[in-house]
């Protein structure tokens, strides 16, 4: 294999599997526009004494340091179907339906996916025609990408608002997918299999309680989707659902003889669907990464879901927020010592 070649199946392959774990782990915020974390314990703290003094970071009066070898992916499903296609304008009408942060440990070995409900309120940066920041609206995360050009100026502006929202916790890269994304890269490993846990004949007639079928194209996005008129009808079976379903799609690439020109079928099908900034030199670390570390699994911050006067408002716990952003990028350390 020529070295250009190589370089190009290892960004093929990441692309395909961080697009397909956003898709089947953070797609629940899609249709879920009225209910809230079904976890409700929400302790809002106020003002946690959360600043930065050099590179510790101070936490209910705790030192942490930032965590060395920790780097990020944010992976961004837009809410149209078709080809990711570009904005005259500065103000498009996409939506970051789902948002995932994918956070990747050297030092534990792992990788964490961090979902972000869509519907969370927080400072958008609004840009005017010429694409310059012009001031920031309090509004949905999703809305971030409405400001900008639908591809990299979009990509770039929800970067910064997911960023400002996590407290400035730096995020290297990320990738965005359109909707039409989700069967092709299903499909790109044949289909996968798994086993209905809940009567979903309302959605597929397949779909029958306790039987196993192969999802194949258009159902695999029905099945990851699907929530009401179903037994168990909670955000959190389709969260189990997800769980389950991005299981099942690792356990099938991880068995599959993967060719060349398997990965670079792959990568016709989903290119036009996405838009991304990862180079090769971070993408050759990921697939590493992806081959070696554990997946540690998806966490959400709790909180609570309010009916705005415009839309649906996501208000997460603050605490438990900053105890996850403890968990993934800082480390418990001492006082540092004035020089």
């Amino acid at each position: 294999m020529k070295t250009n070649d190589g370089k190009k199946i290892i960004l093929l392959l990441c692309i395909l599997i961080l697009a397909v774990i956003a898709v089947a782990v953070a797609i629940i915020q899609i249709e879920n526009r009225v209910e809230g974390n079904e976890s409700h314990n929400s302790s809002y703290m106020g003002a946690i004494d959360y600043q930065r003094r050099h590179e510790t970071v101070y936490i209910n009066g705790e030192p942490y340091t930032p965590r060395k070898g920790v780097s990020s992916v944010l992976v961004i499903g837009v809410d149209t179907l078709g080809k990711a296609v570009g904005s005259d304008s500065y103000n498009n009408s996409e939506k970051a339906d789902f948002l995932a942060l994918i956070v990747f440990d050297d030092k534990n070995e792992k990788y964490t996916v961090l979902q972000i409900n869509r519907d969370t309120m927080g400072d958008v940066p609004m840009l005017d025609i010429a694409g310059k920041e012009m001031g920031k609206l309090y509004t949905q995360l999703a809305i971030a990408h409405t400001y900008g050009d639908g591809l990299v100026s979009s990509c770039k502006n929800t970067v910064k608002a997911v960023s400002d929202y996590l407290y400035g916790v730096e995020i290297d890269n990320y990738i965005s997918v359109t909707m039409d994304a989700v069967s092709r890269l299903n499909d790109c490993v044949g289909g996968v299999t798994v086993t209905v846990d809940d009567d979903m004949t309302a959605v597929d007639p397949s779909f029958v309680k306790g039987t196993t079928v192969t999802l194949l194209g258009d159902k695999a996005l029905a099945y990851v989707r699907a929530r009401g008129a179903m037994e168990d009808s909670s955000n959190l079976a389709r969260m189990e659902r997800q769980k389950k379903y991005l299981a099942a799609f690792v356990e099938k690439l991880a068995d599959m003889n993967v060719t060349d020109t398997f990965l670079l079928s792959a990568y016709d099908q989903i290119a036009e669907y996405s838009v991304t900034n990862c180079d090769t030199s971070f993408i050759s670390a990921l697939s590493r990464k992806i081959g070696t570390y554990s997946y540690a699994g998806a966490i959400s911050p709790k909180g609570d879901a309010q009916v705005g006067e415009k839309y649906m408002e996501f208000y997460a716990d603050e605490e438990d927020l900053i105890n996850i952003l403890i968990e993934l990028f800082y480390d418990r350390t001492q006082e540092p010592t004035e020089n």
